[in-house]
């Protein structure tokens, strides 16, 4: 229930018209996180709140979020909070005079999406932008996340069922979405998955990271669901129609001749887990029946694991899989060749009285030629 300080952005709805921080080439995989609003059931609504306004609840009047010391910067404005927090975790260099709340954020996103002319950063922009620049939040990521997230079922009704809770932090990441729908960047989305996966995997939300929902979103198109039968095709085109690639950042460092610890720590924590590739919701779900149609086959599932690489506890399940498979087809093969054999086995008609007679006799007299005389 660890967390940490990080700062995010909130886009606007949709997600168009706002971009991320940083360059989509070096920053292509980001994570979303839920923020609370007024249907939370841990978080009280205040009665006095207008009802145009209620659906947009102040950060800074939530308790849990409160102590967390959430602060938001408006868009265009360059917080660095790395840079501009002391030792005791006080703002300084005007960082605290600049801040707006939650509210005022997403008043201007709304603007920016449906005005022609608007303030950005003391300026006004006539005409508007095409892409307006990110807005900063500092949260508290990580902390408990769900109050009982003991369910293994990722079923709808069980996840609804779980209570969310801003202790300590937002909780972790309930999605990841990539901003460029290239194979690099897509596979750098499916190896921060499984980073994710084994950093939280001997906590309570481990089993809700294995169902992490994947997302594309870029200014322009907004928000795009990286569906089962998606993620399927992109599996089954990497395993035949891709060649093979390593994680850039990491060539260079995880060499035989130069290789760092941190470098091998982090390709061993992005194998792929063939247990989730291709998978859907699972068995037990409603849809179920479909996902025997995003199912990978052995072979597919054995090349992305030559390709991309694996996790060793995938790979000797998919080989004795193999194993198990090419034993009964072998246990098949022989049963049906013995079977072949008994209806191709040709029939020896039983001899008369007379037949048996005669072949005596020759017995005999085979046996007077056969002899010799002294």
């Amino acid at each position: 229930s660890g967390s940490f300080s990080s700062s995010t952005s909130l886009l606007p709805s949709g997600g168009t018209k706002m971009r991320c921080f940083g360059s989509a080439r070096e920053f292509t995989v980001g994570c979303l996180f839920y923020l609370p609003d007024e249907n939370d059931d841990n978080i009280d609504n205040d009665d006095d709140v207008d009802d145009n306004e209620s659906h947009i609840m102040d950060i800074a009047s939530v308790e849990a979020l409160n102590e967390t010391k959430t602060w938001c910067w408006p868009s265009g404005y360059s917080a660095k909070t790395e840079f501009n927090i002391d030792s005791r975790g006080n703002l300084i260099n005007g960082r605290y005079e600049a801040l707006v709340s939650i509210i005022e954020l997403r008043r201007v996103n709304h603007i920016y999406q449906h005005d022609t002319d608007y303030m950005l950063a003391g300026r006004m922009i006539k005409g508007g932008l095409v892409t307006v620049p990110y807005n900063e939040i500092l949260v508290r990521v990580g902390g408990v996340g769900y109050d009982n997230d003991d369910t293994t079922s990722p079923g709808k009704q069980q996840r609804d069922k779980r209570k969310r809770s801003y202790q300590k932090g937002i909780g972790p990441p309930m999605a990841l979405f990539v901003r460029t729908a290239t194979y690099g960047n897509l596979v750098s989305l499916l190896r921060i998955k499984s980073r994710l996966i084994k950093a939280f995997q001997t906590t309570t939300t481990s089993n809700h990271l294995n169902h992490l929902p994947l997302f594309l979103i870029t200014p322009s198109e907004g928000i795009r669901v990286l569906t089962s039968q998606l993620q399927t095709q992109l599996f089954r085109n990497l395993a035949s129609r891709v060649n093979p690639f390593q994680n850039p950042h990491l060539i260079n460092i995880t060499t035989v001749d130069k290789s760092t610890p941190a470098g091998l720590e982090q390709k061993l924590e992005e194998l792929l887990d063939l247990d989730q590739l291709g998978l859907g919701e699972g068995e037990g779900s409603d849809d179920a029946k479909s996902s025997n149609q995003n199912r990978l086959t052995p072979e597919e599932c054995a090349r992305l694991a030559g390709g991309f690489g694996a996790t060793d506890e995938s790979v000797a399940k998919l080989l004795m899989g193999a194993l198990q498979e090419d034993t009964k087809n072998s246990k098949s093969t022989k049963r049906n060749s013995n079977v072949r054999n008994v209806h191709c086995a040709p029939s020896i008609p039983e001899a008369t009285e007379g037949e048996e007679e005669e072949a005596e006799n020759d017995k005999e007299n085979e046996h007077d030629s056969n002899s010799c005389n002294f």
